[in-house]
């Protein structure tokens, strides 16, 4: 090979053929370089183990029209020892193989006056290619490019490489006029098998609000990457590739998800990689930025048990800590931790109805909160009497309003005075919901009062956020309000057996019947016991009811009733009328 550096670099281009690049099936791409539809080498690296003793033609990026890239011995004299080399070698990226290889080249070594031998070798991986291999005198492919003497064989290695190596004791590259070993690779097709799919990174199982991401990553490079969150989707990203490149892919591609609200998400993702391998990830995401909540403390002699619970990530871990006194400070106790409820014990010889306790509790998602514990009582006034409310309950009569009043303190009695409260309303009937009632604020000794219209039965949530070191407290009284109605009878006397017809209202305030109409019952007593004698329903806008009691004829006072049943879709729990007395002669 006489083509010394210089000559090449002063080459002029010409007209060549571009070559259509088949697509790869899945699995596999391909890497094409100069000719093969390609004006550059990104993926051939020169390489030698003596690289001032070669001339490199045109950079190893730029390809020549004709001659594509190029190294070759330099004229000059060098000398080399056996197994020194210079090749241009294609490496896979890691995870992949060279499956094949079509290569057009042109390479050519001729004997040395002084007996070097300079032998053309293409291997791949640490394998020769044997149709390639040859010695001294040695000339394959044409010395232009041609788009039709191109060769190919299987490589099956992460390697392959053309080049010319030394291979007698020593070598020299050239006489002064000419060199001796050149290779020219006028253009390459590479297919690299693919057999990994990509890796595909999503948010954990539990976060915080906030801003999520998702990512994919592979050798070959990452060709799409897309999420959605509960089937909308967030990211669609194709970063694009450069099939001259051996991985042609961006390696690592990332998209926003946005914000992610609190609550359960579905988080989908899907990605391809450069061989068209696909990998795809969905994970119920719980996103949970609300701190756990403290729902009862009780203390049973010794014993403290603080229940707390959080809906969305559940508690952690926790513990308590006791106080002796207002102005002390709190000592940790030992406490575990189990569905969340926290258990310590008071040691002695503190009181356990004169100390303070301190929680401390962290849920899944890292949120926390850390106070001294509250105390909330709750009382119900209809009139004049007050009533404390025990087990979350209160009865209050139809049509009458009631005050809730309260007061806020620490568990040992120290006043939250100036602290809000808010309250929640939810009907207690089918499909209602939650709504704001009403608030108050804490007077100096913590107390407070909520008026109640009269209305029908009725959850009533009395939540305290907590402030200032004092964790939240909430309580809960459901107001329970009879059913009531109107009766009337066509008669009151009755001589003999007969039939009475009976009729009234149902009284609504508040609430509306059910669709339908509201079943009740006429109910009547004999010997000190109510049984049904009809069932009918109250209906329309007034909610009218009527009804008919048979009579046998057996002398007596009969007390006459109209029994409303609890139901679902009517707000009142279980009432009755008063009740009309049928005297029977």
């Amino acid at each position: 090979m006489r083509r010394d550096a210089a000559a090449l670099a002063a080459c002029v281009a010409a007209v060549f053929t571009v070559l259509t690049v088949a697509d790869a099936r899945a699995g596999t791409y391909d890497v094409v370089s100069c000719g093969a539809a390609a004006t550059e080498n990104l993926a051939w690296a020169f390489e030698s183990s003596a690289p001032d003793a070669f001339a490199v033609g045109y950079g190893p990026r730029t390809c020549s029209p004709l001659y594509g890239v190029s190294l070759a011995t330099l004229i000059d004299p060098h000398i080399l020892r056996a197994g020194d080399f210079a090749a241009w070698t294609f490496r896979a990226p890691a995870g992949t193989l060279v499956r094949g290889v079509q290569v057009w080249r042109h390479t050519a070594t001729q004997p040395a006056a002084d007996g070097s031998v300079w032998r053309v070798t293409a291997r791949a991986g640490a394998t020769p290619i044997l149709a390639e291999d040859c010695r001294g005198s040695c000339l394959k492919g044409p010395g232009a490019f041609d788009a039709g003497s191109s060769v190919s064989y299987a490589i099956g290695a992460p390697t392959v490489r053309w080049g010319v190596e030394c291979e007698s004791a020593t070598c020299t590259t050239g006489n002064g006029t000419g060199n001796y070993a050149g290779v020219d690779l006028h253009a390459a097709r590479v297919t690299v098998d693919d057999p990994v799919a990509p890796s595909v990174e999503t948010v954990g199982e539990l976060m915080r609000p906030g801003a999520a991401t998702v990512a994919a990553g592979d050798s070959a490079g990452i060709r799409s990457l897309r999420a959605a969150v509960d089937g909308t989707e967030r990211v669609s990203l194709e970063p694009g590739c450069d099939f001259r490149l051996a991985a042609p892919c961006p390696a690592r591609a990332e998209g926003s998800l946005g914000a992610l609200a609190e609550g359960r998400h579905t988080v989908s993702v899907s990605a391809e990689d450069a061989a068209g391998n696909p990998s795809a990830l969905e994970r119920t995401v719980v996103v949970d930025g609300t701190p756990p909540v403290l729902e009862r403390v009780t203390v049973s002699g010794r014993t403290v048990t603080a229940v707390v619970s959080d809906a969305l990530s559940g508690v952690a871990s926790g513990s308590l800590a006791v106080r002796n006194g207002r102005s002390a400070a709190f000592t940790e106790l030992p406490t575990t931790v189990r569905d969340g409820r926290l258990v310590a014990t008071i040691p002695r010889p503190l009181s356990p109805s004169r100390v303070g306790l301190r929680l401390t509790a962290t849920d899944g998602a890292g949120n926390a909160v850390s106070g001294v514990i509250s105390s909330m009582s709750l009382s119900t006034r209809v009139g004049a009497r007050a009533r404390a409310v025990r087990n979350a309950r209160a009865s209050v009569p139809y049509g009458r309003a009631v005050t809730v009043s309260g007061r806020l303190t620490t568990i040992d009695g120290a006043p939250l005075a100036g602290q809000e409260v808010s309250v929640t309303s939810q009907i207690r009937s089918t499909g209602s919901t939650p709504v704001a009632f009403t608030s108050a604020r804490t007077d100096a000794r913590g107390r407070f009062s909520l008026a109640v219209p009269a209305g029908p039965s009725r959850l009533l949530r009395v939540v305290y956020g907590g402030d200032s070191g004092v964790v939240g407290r909430t309580r809960s009284v459901s107001l329970r309000v009879a059913a009531s109605a109107t009766i009337n009878a066509s008669s009151r006397v009755l001589r003999g057996s007969g039939t009475i017809r009976f009729s009234g209202r149902l009284r609504t305030l508040g609430t509306k019947l059910p669709p339908g109409g509201k079943i009740v019952d006429l109910q009547a007593s004999a010997g000190g016991r109510w049984s049904t004698v009809d069932t009918t329903r109250a209906a329309g806008r007034g909610g009218r009811w009527h009804a008919v009691a048979r009579f046998r004829g057996t002398p007596g006072r009969y007390p006459v009733r109209l029994r409303i049943r609890r139901e679902a879709a009517f707000g009142y729990d279980l009432g009755y009328s008063r009740a009309v007395v049928v005297t029977v002669r």
